[in-house]
């Protein structure tokens, strides 16, 4: 048995509506109208997972609201209810989803900032092959992790709605409790060095008189990244800092933590419905070559003129 917000339920399946047309546009234009770099791989990487959960849980959902007997009551909280084996193929999957962004997003930063702070370094040892190898290592880890966390009790959800149970701590609480603080703690560190770059970057430049328009681009980029990946991490912070292992070690009603996990089991499918849909819009606002290449293609559509696929003025990694 398992605990469900018939709301949270409903918002967050409304929710992933949208994430399909996204994840679309996102693949259609990375195919056809987006050149080969470093963003149009992370935007393939990140937004075939998360369309293969949107229509995969959509569906699924679907499927119980036609096969319920009574209607839904909105006015119940929580309601008890028996987990099949396509909700858990659902929470698997979106799990992956996930876990994908956290650790594509980290790689993603990291070697944007290595292209700007370092391009001689990049050019000379990191070729097209390492992004693919990147990304596949991004995704095992992924999978890793949701296999540790779908075989792990949910800690929090017990101390959320006060389920008598054995402050126990396993090794996947552990497992969980490592990655999720110390991802969390990487994006952060992130954040701090690609500021202090910009900002050098920046004075050294009105004082000199050469400049580099690549670097000019680098930076640009690295702006859009950072602007790209902020609102979809404040719904990461629920999930990083809510774990199992803080259950346990911290005293009942601990403060901030308590509010916390209370956006996150209850609001649990509004949350990361809502990552998915932010950090997939993003990509068609924030990254310059696809908000063009969107703009492009939908001028060619009502004006019929036609464009051939974009060129990356700052073209980090090539095939």
């Amino acid at each position: 048995m398992d605990y469900h917000n018939p709301t949270d339920e409903i918002i967050g399946h409304s929710i992933l509506v949208p994430n399909i047309f996204a994840n679309i546009a996102v693949m259609f234009l990375s195919i056809r109208r987006v050149k080969s770099t470093l963003m149009q791989k992370f935007a393939l990487n990140l937004c075939i997972p998360s369309l293969a959960y949107s229509v995969y849980s959509i569906t699924v959902f679907a499927l119980k609201l036609g096969s319920r007997k009574e209607e839904i009551d909105l006015t119940e909280l929580v309601e008890m209810r028996e987990n099949t084996e396509l909700d858990r193929t659902a929470d698997y999957i979106l799990y992956v989803c996930a876990y994908d962004y956290q650790m594509l997003v980290i790689s993603l930063v990291a070697i944007t900032y290595a292209t700007f702070a370092k391009p001689l370094f990049i050019q000379r040892h990191l070729e097209g092959w390492f992004i693919h190898v990147l990304f596949l290592a991004c995704h095992l880890t992924a999978i890793a992790m949701t296999v540790s966390t779908m075989l792990s009790t949910d800690q929090t959800e017990a101390m959320v709605y006060e389920i008598p149970h054995a402050l126990v701590i396993e090794w996947n609480d552990v497992v969980e409790a490592v990655f999720c603080l110390s991802t969390f703690a990487v994006l952060i560190g992130l954040y701090v060095v690609c500021i202090k770059s910009i900002f050098k970057f920046g004075r050294r430049n009105s004082i000199t008189t050469r400049n580099s328009q690549n670097r000019n681009s680098m930076r640009t980029q690295l702006l859009a990244i950072l602007a790209y990946i902020t609102p979809p991490n404040i719904f990461v912070i629920p999930t990083s800092f809510c774990i199992d292992i803080f259950a346990v070690w911290l005293p009942k009603g601990a403060p901030v933590l308590t509010q916390i996990c209370l956006v996150k089991v209850i609001f649990h499918d509004t949350l990361m419905g809502s990552r998915l849909l932010v950090s997939s819009i993003g990509i068609l606002i924030v990254f310059p070559d696809y908000r063009k290449a969107l703009l492009r293609a939908v001028w060619s559509r009502k004006y019929g003129t036609q464009f051939v696929r974009t060129i990356s003025k700052a073209q980090m990694t090539s095939l």
